[in-house]
């Protein structure tokens, strides 16, 4: 069955296919993770994190199609300079490419994603880590592990902002952010939950790699690792 569409995606990843060609993995609006042949692929037409609208064909269902390119928007234009930034762009496409399936629609994780590549940009280095590390909290609770992602105070899901020196929470701004770590989490388990607060990076940082490493395999993303050693 052949299998033809247009969608609007995310760029994840990407690797050599013969000489002019890539094999790309995209995180569609529409149809989840796909993999598709890109042709006459150059680093100035796509790359990483790049937001792009793509034809996808294929001859029938579950074989590898391929992709033509109707449209993007670059995004390291906006942060060349920017190494933290950088880093977590390749992070969050790295943790999509490991965590989530083929060919299973993610609306709210697409945009999610979304929402995060267009903000990156207007974040200090600082907050552009919270961004990030939001973001994986908010991935893992979207993909089912447990999380909850919203504020102990008001019971809204909302993003950090920086006030008092602390992350509180954007709507009521009346304490510093919290997450709960669910009770199966062994690990971190230390009563009927372990909770930590958002602007702590470092003990931040070692619960989501914990976490990410156990579910989706050791080191599969080198970018959190450089992260890491650049917060710490």
């Amino acid at each position: 069955m052949i299998n033809n569409w247009i969608d609007d995606c995310v760029v994840l990843s990407y690797k050599d296919y013969g000489d002019r060609a890539r094999l790309v993995n995209i995180l569609t609006r529409q149809y989840g993770k796909v993999t598709g042949v890109l042709n006459n692929f150059t680093r100035f037409n796509l790359s990483v994190c790049d937001i792009a609208e793509v034809e996808y064909r294929s001859k029938k269902s579950g074989s590898i199609g391929y992709l033509s390119l109707k449209s993007s928007r670059p995004t390291w234009i906006h942060i060349i300079s920017r190494k933290r930034h950088l880093l977590v762009c390749q992070a969050v496409c790295s943790d999509l490419n490991n965590s989530l399936h083929h060919n299973i629609r993610y609306p709210d994780i697409f945009d999610m994603t979304i929402d995060v590549i267009n903000d990156m940009s207007s974040h200090s280095d600082q907050e552009v880590v919270c961004l990030y590390l939001y973001f994986c909290i908010r991935l893992l609770r979207l993909l089912g592990y447990g999380f909850d992602d919203r504020c102990s105070s008001c019971g809204s899901v909302a993003e950090f902002i920086e006030y008092g020196g602390k992350s509180v929470c954007s709507l009521c701004k009346r304490v510093e952010m919290y997450f709960s770590i669910p009770r199966s989490w062994k690990y971190w388990n230390d009563g009927d939950t372990k909770y930590f607060v958002s602007d702590d990076l470092k003990n931040t940082f070692e619960i989501v790699d914990h976490f990410f490493e156990n579910h989706f395999g050791p080191s599969k993303n080198s970018f959190r690792s450089m992260l890491i050693n650049a917060v710490m």
